[in-house]
């Protein structure tokens, strides 16, 4: 009778931590996808699981929200972006910087149509995330680090 009693009892308590954090976790405002950074018209941040992802568009580029992507100046007439699509920094998400380079890509005026393009899949390049050069990954709902050897840690941050 003590062990059933024993096991209830711990049942019980799994069953209140957990929807305590059920109920934490939906009060989590949702991480806000492309939003724009007011102080700067060639920033953006998207979210990729459990962490946010701070874009600079290619020089020359400016963001735009209302396209959700990096359009050259001279064809912006209005930079100013609405408080409905900015970063809101106050929620306590992870934000890490995007490699700047990683949106540069050369620009190609027309295509001919006999030209075999090859597709090549794009990281989001995280370097800031992982230290001693550990490379960012995906790994089922959350972002985590490849370490080289002799580091370990969820951000290789251990020799």
């Amino acid at each position: 009778m003590k062990v059933e009693s024993t096991r209830l009892l711990i049942v019980l308590v799994c069953l209140i931590i957990r929807i305590t954090n059920t109920n934490g976790l939906s009060k989590r405002p949702q991480c806000h996808d492309f939003a724009g950074d007011r102080s700067n018209c060639q920033r953006f941040i998207r979210c990729f699981y459990n962490l946010r992802v701070v874009f600079t568009c290619a020089s020359g580029t400016a963001y735009v929200p209302e396209l959700q992507t990096c359009v050259a100046k001279e064809l912006v007439t209005d930079l100013t972006i609405s408080s409905n699509d900015t970063l809101d920094e106050n929620d306590d998400y992870p934000t890490i910087e995007a490699d700047l380079d990683v949106l540069e890509a050369p620009m190609q005026k027309s295509l001919s149509p006999y030209v075999d393009i090859s597709v090549t899949s794009r990281r989001f390049g995280c370097s800031s995330f992982c230290y001693n050069d550990g490379i960012c990954v995906l790994v089922g709902q959350s972002i985590t680090c490849r370490c080289q050897p002799g580091y370990i840690g969820v951000r290789c941050q251990v020799a």
